[in-house]
Formats: structure tokens, C-alpha cells, sequence
């Protein structure tokens, strides 16, 4: 029989693991905590979560139905029930079991962030687009930025894209993240602080693995000149075989997963940086807010993301003449840089 204090010592080993999205590990705990006979909500809460997130249907299911037998029927009870319907495909029973959380007045902060957000999911995946930009929007209005306020909004700016806006719209919304990260303290550059004769180039992106994004990215890693150029990654992925070949291409490889963005700032800035390159954009798991910190002097988005990213600290954005002509230019916030011919390819 395991005591409470075990349970809460295995309770914040779950919680970790999933903060680092190690899944397998997660659900490995959460089983050994179901097992162990939790009567705390909290507890079960991170057992669903657990399941969800790992994306573990068959799991979550079953959890799901001990949970309902034991908690009450709030809002943040419909919260869960409503994400295990969804993870298993029951988009009817999700959407009731979210708009009638959203009807619980006492659901508030990040929980009802919470439930707009996911609610704006399913209303994506079932072609509502106008609905899920709705409530997108609202959920970045009950978080903050420690808790998934810029991701939300990113959220938003990407969903806009299924709709028809005019490109004038566009930017005013990206404007509007950059407004929102304003807070964030950023890094000075007087001069370069590198004493080496190489360029430093450093690309950050969470897609460094077997993804498309990084095949795309592939000759920037591959390709570029060791006598001028010293190349720096970093990631916050599950490495992969793809992720090991690109690491032995570069000369330095870094995996951030489970830090900060403020700690991944710190560690980008101490490299000494001339040129970084964002590689996500608006797309998820996303760095924008280590961006925002200015770590490196220039700094560059594009590859994963085609918009305007609307934050200051960006100097420019990769583009050529097919993806943006000359017309573009007053529709983004960074300056274009344009190659000579198209930088995607199928």
C-alpha cells in the first residue's frame, strides 16, 4: 500500500515528465498512480492529462468513466470528459461536455482559457472557422504569458488563415502579438561580442527531427561553407534518427526541452550569436517568446510559418518572389529577404 506522501512524490514526477512532454514515461507513472488509489482530484486530473496528452484513447477512456464515478460533474470535471471524448473521436459528446463547462460560472482562469482553446480545436477540425477564431482569442484573455497566453494567440493569428481576411487585417493582428510580448525585457547588442573570424548562425526550431519543416531546412544544416559559417541548433524535440543526422551535420547541437523560454534566451545569448533563425514561426511548440528576449543582434523567421510574425524583435523574414512579390512588403512587419528562387520545394 503506498502512502499519500509516495502518491505526492509520484504526483510530482508525472507532472514533470509531462512539462518535458516525455509521454511514455508520463503515462508509465500515471498507471503506477491510478494503481495506487487516488481519491485526490488533482492527482487524477494529471492521470487523465497524462493520458490525453500521451494520446493514449483507450486509457483515457477508462479513466475517464473512474473519474466521473468519483468527482463532481463542475466544469473542470467536463473539461477532462470532454478532451477524452474528443482524444477518442466523440466530437458530439466534447463539444456538449465544453460549451456546458463554459456555462459553469464558477469555471474561470486558466480552466476556461482552457476549454476555449480546446473548443476552438474541434471547432478547426469540423471546418468552423470563424468559431474557432472566436474562441482562440478568448482563451489568450484568460492566461498570461507564463501559462499559455502568446501560444494562444498564435493560435489565433494561424486559424485566421482559414478564413478570408484581407491582408491589412493580418497585420494588424500580428502587430498585436508583438504588443503582448512587449513586457518582456530584451538583450543589448552594442557591438559583436564573438571574436571569431566565422559567422555564427544559430537555427532554433522544435521541428528538428523527422518533419517537414526540417527536410526543408535541410541544406541550410547540409550545404553551408565550414570556412566561413559555424552553425548552431537548437531544439526542444524528441531526437529522432533524423535528429542525430542533423546534429552530426552542425557544429553545435543543444536540445532546450523542458526549459523556458528565459533560460533558452540566456543559453542562446551566452553563444555569441551573429545571426538567429527562427524556423516555427506562429506554429506550435513555437520560440517566439526566446525571440522576444533579442538574444542574438539579427534576427530572422521563416521556412515553417508564411506571415507576418508582427514581433519587433524579428529584423526579417525569408521569402522569395513567388511567395511574396514586391506588394507583400507592406504587409509584414519584418523586412523580406528575398532568394532568387523558390525555398520550397515537393
Amino acid at each position: 500500500m503506498m502512502t499519500y506522501r509516495e502518491k505526492k512524490q509520484l504526483y510530482q514526477l508525472l507532472t514533470q515528465l509531462m512539462d518535458k512532454r516525455q509521454w511514455d514515461k508520463a503515462i508509465e507513472a500515471a498507471d503506477a498512480l491510478r494503481q495506487a488509489g487516488v481519491t485526490d482530484r488533482t492527482m487524477f486530473q494529471a492521470i487523465l492529462a497524462a493520458y490525453i496528452d500521451g494520446n493514449d484513447a483507450a486509457r483515457a477512456e477508462v479513466a475517464g468513466v473512474e473519474y466521473q464515478q468519483r468527482f463532481p460533474l463542475d466544469g473542470i470535471s467536463r473539461f477532462y470528459l470532454g478532451r477524452v471524448a474528443f482524444l477518442n473521436g466523440d466530437w458530439e459528446t466534447a463539444e456538449k461536455q465544453f460549451t456546458t463547462a463554459l456555462a459553469d460560472q464558477t469555471l474561470v482562469g486558466w480552466y476556461r482559457g482552457a476549454v476555449h482553446s480546446i473548443l476552438a480545436t474541434l471547432y478547426r477540425q469540423t471546418a468552423r472557422g470563424e468559431k474557432a477564431a472566436q474562441h482562440y482569442l478568448e482563451s489568450a484573455k484568460y492566461k498570461d504569458l507564463e501559462h499559455g497566453q502568446a501560444a494562444e494567440y498564435s493560435n489565433y493569428l494561424f486559424n485566421l488563415h482559414y478564413l478570408d481576411k484581407p491582408q491589412s487585417f493580418m497585420r494588424q493582428a500580428a502587430e498585436k502579438y508583438g504588443q503582448l510580448l512587449a513586457s518582456i525585457p530584451s538583450y543589448r547588442h552594442d557591438k559583436r561580442r564573438s571574436n571569431s573570424p566565422k559567422i555564427r548562425i544559430g537555427y532554433i526550431s522544435p521541428d528538428l527531427h523527422f518533419h517537414v519543416v526540417a527536410f526543408f531546412s535541410y541544406a541550410f544544416l547540409h550545404d553551408y561553407d565550414k570556412r566561413r559559417f559555424e552553425v548552431f541548433c537548437y531544439t526542444d524535440c524528441e531526437e529522432d534518427n533524423a535528429s542525430r543526422e542533423f546534429a552530426a551535420m552542425v557544429d553545435h547541437w543543444q536540445n532546450v526541452r523542458g526549459l523556458p523560454d528565459e533560460k533558452v534566451a540566456e543559453l542562446v545569448y551566452k553563444d555569441k550569436l551573429d545571426i538567429l533563425v527562427d524556423l516555427t514561426g506562429h506554429t506550435a511548440w513555437g520560440f517566439l517568446q526566446t525571440m522576444a528576449y533579442k538574444p542574438v543582434p539579427v534576427q530572422v523567421s521563416g521556412i515553417g510559418y508564411f506571415d507576418t510574425i508582427g514581433l519587433p524583435a524579428i529584423d526579417y523574414f525569408l521569402a522569395d518572389h513567388y511567395t511574396d512579390p514586391p506588394e507583400n512588403d507592406a504587409y509584414f512587419v519584418e523586412k523580406l529577404i528575398r532568394l532568387p528562387h523558390s525555398h520550397f520545394w515537393y
